[in-house]
């Protein structure tokens, strides 16, 4: 039978490999993403852009006044949507859609950096990582408070 410094290694090991990962999400995306699902639809519709039938929002990111809301779509690729509030109304700056590998990290984050000069520096390091990993976990990636069935 295993000594006690033998088992408490273990279970130390085992409870450092199940937290190293959701650790870095929470530390790059505390306070920005897994806003409400619901408040990013009406973002998308306020800045114009159309949640045709079969549109789903599954994650909404907000840092000062820029919105990051992701959505699915029936007839077209997953993406997001950038916008920005200005006078309190919703502006759409840029959309976001593709793949992304690891190591593209820096290269996603420069990309948001030059939107505007306002673009929270914090939003642009969750963006690419979300980017690259978050968004392969599942979506959302981890359970969304607001996200209702």
């Amino acid at each position: 039978m295993p000594g006690k410094n033998f088992l408490f290694v273990a279970f130390a090991g085992l409870a450092i490999f199940f937290h190293a990962g959701p650790t870095s999400a929470r530390n790059l995306c505390a306070g920005i993403w897994q806003k409400s699902l619901s408040a990013g639809k009406q973002l998308r519709e306020r800045a114009g852009l159309v949640n045709e039938p079969g549109t789903r929002i599954y994650e909404h990111m907000q840092k000062q006044s820029w919105h990051i809301v992701w959505a699915d779509f029936e007839n077209a690729e997953s993406g997001a949507s950038f916008i920005k509030i200005v006078n309190k109304q919703p502006q759409k700056v840029e959309s976001w859609g593709g793949v992304a590998i690891k190591g593209d990290e820096r290269e996603i984050y420069n990309w948001a950096m030059k939107l505007d000069s306002s673009f929270p520096p914090s939003l642009a390091k969750c963006f690419a990582w979300y980017v690259v990993e978050g968004r392969y976990m599942a979506a959302p990636t981890r359970p969304n408070p607001f996200n209702t069935p």
